[in-house]
């Protein structure tokens, strides 16, 4: 008995389908094998071609999106965003805060110079906006220009004048003293040398002890403010 045209009709177009279905899958396993095969050849370049093919630029450790939509996250950065800056804070201690967030996220100089630009808030700001777009635009020229502005070189005075009133605080560790007063030696006295900078903040030290402590200070031939720390602290833990 002959079969029906009906069910003839839907078996050929099952198979179709199936055809079809088959191809469809084909073409995706095709493009994905192509795309990895990319993927590793890109890796293969380096990370620099890696963020240029996966539209990393600017803003690496992140999720990046290239032209055809491929997303990609690089597992070898860190992003942390910069504190702000206001010019009121040490410029120097700053920048090395800002350089540690540009490594870890492994920055361009042009991403940089907006991270830079976007984490300046006050007085820092206003300088900012005064500059010339050729400034803004080189990160040495920009760190420069900032580093002149609020480096230790412009606020000498107020570096040393916060060294000679710098005291020891009830409850402080000699030592917590001793690193303050160092760092405030090589701010208010950049001109000088490390050893120079060293017999003023030991000096500024010995204001903060009784005559006693000094006295075993000097008697024990205490050259440098680790040393007389070390004295200190053992003279006050009888």
């Amino acid at each position: 008995m002959a079969e029906s045209p009906d069910l003839e009709i839907r078996f050929r177009s099952e198979e179709r389908e199936k055809e079809a279905r088959h191809e469809r899958n084909t073409e995706f396993a095709d493009a994905n094998e192509t795309l990895e095969e990319h993927r590793a050849n890109v890796y293969a370049h380096g990370e620099g071609d890696v963020n240029r093919e996966y539209g990393m630029s600017g803003q690496r450790g992140q999720r990046g999106i290239n032209t055809d939509g491929f997303r990609y996250n690089n597992p070898h950065t860190v992003s942390i965003r910069p504190e702000p800056y206001d010019g009121g804070e040490d410029w120097e201690e700053y920048i090395s805060h800002f350089e540690v967030c540009a490594e870890l996220g492994r920055w361009r100089d042009a991403d940089k110079v907006l991270a830079l630009a976007a984490a300046l808030r006050g007085p820092a700001r206003t300088f900012y906006i005064s500059l010339e777009q050729t400034e803004k635009r080189d990160y040495g020229i920009l760190t420069q220009r900032l580093g002149l502005r609020f480096g230790s070189t412009r606020q000498q005075n107020r570096w040393l004048s916060r060294l000679e009133m710098r005291k020891r605080n009830p409850g402080e560790a000699i030592a917590a003293l001793a690193d303050d007063l160092r760092q405030m030696a090589q701010r208010a006295y950049i001109d000088l040398d490390a050893r120079a900078q060293e017999v003023l903040a030991l000096n500024q030290l010995y204001k903060s002890v009784t005559p006693e402590v000094k006295y075993q200070c000097t008697n024990q031939g205490c050259r440098t403010v680790a040393g007389a720390v070390e004295v200190i602290e053992r003279y006050e833990a009888i």
